[in-house]
């Protein structure tokens, strides 16, 4: 008889199999030492080195098949027969399923009439709270018509359905009356606050408006220009807490309340060139993470490290005595020496020939290059871009975008332009 063939990891597990039957202790020391290489390579990602985002999924989804297994073990306990007949001879099994069986019975007619008082009295709290409606609806109507006594004369002839409820006319003020009638939740977040969250992510230095005509976002009939978010949500979340102290929300609150039509860019999404400057340094930030030599990937903590106040102009611009000597501190218990050669990624322009109309023309293109050097290299390179190229860019952009609001604010209400053209 033709045996089934063997897949590559049934012939590894197999192959591990007999080298731990032949020696234990040497074949469990040698995978520890292999778990704790790749632990340090960062090859193997504990729950402490993933996101906050990717924490809370991964732990839902070890809560999802924990309850899986739970439900099949106590499924298989139920249809398990016992070990032995003593049991059942005594009689005790018997009586245990008896016992269970009537306080299963106990317990779903319990569950059923629950379920029936909890239905007669949200019935009840529906007509009490379509009552408390009409009459409201009816109160702000007479109010608004006693101005006139004629007009008082020609309500009086309206047939009483007419009068509790509005004709299509109003019926929006209907709606917004039902809608302020409805309970929020007791930790729901106002108006207010949802109206800073939007206005804050749609603003130009925290997202910018996509281009193409296709690119847009559909949801409830409502069609809206894709915006591309400019940094990660939790480095705007601690932006919007800075600038708004007094309406600070939590981050998944935040993450929640983020309109759909603001989404965070993906690779086919830049059609256009980013910035340069800031993607270049951090690539040279991510590849130092990697290697273990730098703790923090976020380069506007970096400027922390080399100014004493990032919203300063002269710490920015290298002009203060204090920071004028600070320098990015790196990890000296790194993977490898200053000496070794790392390969890393960098946007550089590029000349590329190419034919029109028969002759042949040059053109600078933007491209992602592969750089070879030593990590000392890179190191070098970073700190001295962080502190010469990156404070300074960061807060041109900053008081750019400052002062650009502020004239917006301070714009007379007449030639105002709307949201719509000023992004």
């Amino acid at each position: 008889m033709n045996t089934p063939k063997k897949t590559r990891a049934e012939i590894q597990r197999e192959y591990r199999q007999r080298l731990l039957e032949r020696n234990a202790d040497e074949t469990r020391e040698k995978e520890r030492k292999r778990w704790h290489t790749r632990r340090t390579l960062k090859k193997v990602k504990c729950i402490a080195d993933i996101s906050e985002r990717s924490q809370r999924i991964t732990r839902s989804r070890w809560r999802k098949q924990k309850a899986v297994n739970r439900a099949e073990k106590k499924r298989l306990q139920t249809l398990t027969p016992p070990i032995s007949g003593d049991s059942i001879s005594n009689g005790k099994s018997a009586n245990k399923l008896k016992n269970a069986n009537r306080c299963i019975r106990a317990y779903r007619q319990t569950v059923m009439a629950l379920e029936n008082d909890l239905e007669s009295e949200m019935h009840s709290t529906e007509k009490y709270k379509k009552r408390w409606l009409r009459l409201r609806l009816s109160v702000s109507k007479n109010e608004s018509t006693t101005s006139t006594a004629g007009s008082a004369s020609t309500n009086s002839s309206i047939d009483e359905e007419n009068s509790i409820w509005p004709e299509a006319g109003n019926e929006t003020a209907r709606k917004e009356v039902i809608k302020s009638c409805h309970k929020s939740h007791g930790n729901g977040v106002d108006l207010e606050t949802k109206k800073l969250i939007e206005t804050f992510l749609t603003r130009d230095d925290n997202s910018r408006v996509t281009t193409g005509k296709k690119q847009t976002v559909t949801k409830r009939k409502d069609k809206r220009q894709k915006c591309l978010l400019l940094d990660s949500l939790v480095n705007l979340h601690e932006k919007f807490c800075a600038e708004h102290s007094d309406n600070n929300v939590s981050y998944v609150t935040f993450t929640r309340h983020r309109p759909f039509w603001v989404r965070q860019p993906t690779a086919k999404d830049r059609d256009t060139c980013l910035c340069k400057k800031h993607e270049n340094i951090q690539l040279a930030a991510d590849k130092l993470h990697q290697l273990g030599v730098l703790k923090k990937t976020n380069i506007e903590e970096l400027l922390k490290q080399v100014c004493c106040d990032i919203n300063s102009r002269e710490c920015m611009f290298r002009e203060c005595e204090v920071c004028l000597t600070r320098r990015i501190v790196f990890d000296a218990d790194g993977l490898l020496k200053n000496e070794s050669t790392i390969v890393w990624f960098e946007w550089d322009n590029e000349k590329q020939e190419y034919e029109k109309d028969g002759q042949k023309k040059t053109a600078k293109v933007t491209r992602k290059c592969v750089k070879r050097g030593t990590l000392k290299e890179l190191k070098t390179k970073l700190c001295d871009s962080v502190r010469d190229v990156l404070g300074r860019h960061v807060y041109t952009i900053r008081h750019q975008f400052r002062a650009y609001k502020h004239l917006k604010e301070t714009l007379d209400p007449e030639h105002r332009p709307s949201s719509s053209e000023c992004r």
